[in-house]
């Protein structure tokens, strides 16, 4: 009788490392950790971007700071989103993006000069940063006042939302 519940207990200790080192190692795969950070944040990703697709709305209301005037910088987030171009690209000075960018030593550095604005589905017009290399693609594609779906970064956030830098339009 003792032997039969040692045996068991033997058998049930054996089974509850053996899940437990199954889980340690399946918490190193990072195609795991991916499906469980989608699956908590209620996200999807697209298979052909590998970026996190967000609704531009709810990702404004999520990420907007309460206190006007202060900014919190994030590691660079690859997101995709859909709004409508309302403004081509426009030249403007850009000094806080690579700060934001040096801050989180991103390496090479990439040429942000320009300025667009986007209207989400709901209405809502934010500011986006654009990608050097991205401008001409987005000045001549003829874009501007359709729905389009764009990728980015968002590399800050501030009282009005996100800082998103536009890297292409899909």
């Amino acid at each position: 009788m003792k032997k039969a519940i040692l045996t068991g207990i033997l058998v049930i200790s054996f089974g509850i490392a053996g899940y437990t080192f199954y889980e340690s190692y399946r918490l190193q795969d990072p195609e795991y950790q991916r499906q469980q950070t989608i699956q908590r944040n209620g996200m999807l990703e697209t298979p052909l971007t590998g970026r996190t697709v967000v609704n531009l709305d709810r990702f404004v209301t999520e990420t907007k700071l309460r206190k006007e005037g202060t900014r919190e910088i994030v590691a660079p987030t690859a997101i995709a989103f859909k709004g409508t171009i309302k403004r081509e690209p426009e030249a403007i000075k850009t000094e806080y993006v690579y700060t934001a960018l040096t801050m989180m030593e991103v390496a090479p550095l990439p040429e942000v000069n320009h300025r667009m604005f986007v209207e989400s589905e709901d209405g809502l017009i934010l500011p986006v940063y654009v990608w050097d290399e991205a401008v001409a693609a987005l000045t001549e594609s003829g874009v501007t006042g359709e729905p389009v779906a764009l990728t980015g970064f968002h590399i800050y956030t501030y009282s009005k939302g996100p800082a998103i830098i536009v890297d292409a339009v899909i």
